[in-house]
């Protein structure tokens, strides 16, 4: 399994190259993926099936970005019934008023799911005892919450005012996103990596593996809150029994404010970067 794995990232770290050939940045930026521990810890060492999912989206974003939308967004949407998060990435493809991109979508799935309409409902497996599992239906699974809540004790309709605001926000990212000035491909994978950051700081993700996701843009987007989110997920490890790491609630403090404050560090540069544009200088 893993070594079938390793192929697959072989596969991603080929299409990493590539999107960098095509964005004319220096090939030997993917050593920021290929040399990256959590890779290397949770493809080669634990046999995430992530790999699979970073392959597949990485060329459907190639494609996107050599003029073929459609196979891009076919490519994407298969790989997003492996990993649901590869979804964040189709309104970066998507045009305006353009539907043949969700035809193709929903005609992926739909084919995809033809064998096994037997099952009806029950080919979402073990998902609802997963989501109450992780906390999501209690609330005690989103950081962000539990870290306002710890300072101001539980909040009456905390969890769906925080699941609605969440939504809203994606949604409202995702059209922006689908809905931009500047069409480039650097700035495509910037909106990608924008998209795949906001969800795990929403959702609030248990598992290193989880970042995953954000590895690539490393190389070929980077951000401060990517490199926080993909280096500060070694907190979330504790393997060792009896060790004298610090307890887990204060290990997910530090990394839910080392997030924060690489994302508000990004933001303000984004600014600083959109404001030199308007008034006429240097981004």
């Amino acid at each position: 399994m893993k070594a079938g794995l390793l192929v697959f990232e072989a596969v991603a770290i080929a299409a990493i190259i590539a999107l960098l050939g095509r964005l004319g940045l220096p090939a030997t930026r993917v050593a920021a993926y290929a040399w990256h521990p959590l890779p290397v810890w949770e493809i080669a060492g634990n046999g995430h099936v992530d790999a699979a999912m970073l392959a597949f989206l990485l060329i459907g974003l190639l494609a996107f970005l050599r003029g073929n939308t459609l196979a891009g967004g076919l490519l994407v949407t298969l790989v997003a019934l492996v990993k649901p998060v590869a979804l964040l990435v189709l309104p970066v493809l998507w045009r305006p008023w353009n539907w043949r991109l969700p035809l193709v979508v929903g005609a992926t799935v739909s084919v995809a799911y033809l064998p096994f309409i037997s099952v009806g409902t029950g080919v979402l497996g073990f998902l609802p005892n997963y989501l109450r599992e992780e906390g999501f239906t209690s609330g005690a699974g989103y950081k962000l919450l539990w870290v306002v809540e710890s300072f101001s004790g539980p909040l009456t309709h905390g969890v769906a005012a925080f699941v609605a605001v969440s939504a809203v926000f994606l949604a409202g990212l995702a059209l922006a996103i689908g809905f931009p000035s500047d069409r480039s491909g650097e700035a495509s994978l910037h909106a990608a990596s924008w998209l795949l950051v906001a969800f795990p700081i929403l959702i609030s993700p248990h598992y290193p593996w989880y970042f995953l996701a954000l590895a690539p843009f490393l190389a070929l987007a980077p951000s401060a809150a990517a490199w926080a989110l993909t280096s500060t997920s070694v907190l979330f490890y504790d393997v060792v029994p009896n060790d004298s790491l610090p307890a887990y609630e204060a290990r997910i403090a530090v990394f839910t404010l080392a997030t924060l404050a690489a994302l508000a560090y990004g933001l303000w540069c984004q600014w600083r970067r959109t404001a030199g544009v308007a008034v006429g200088g240097t981004p």
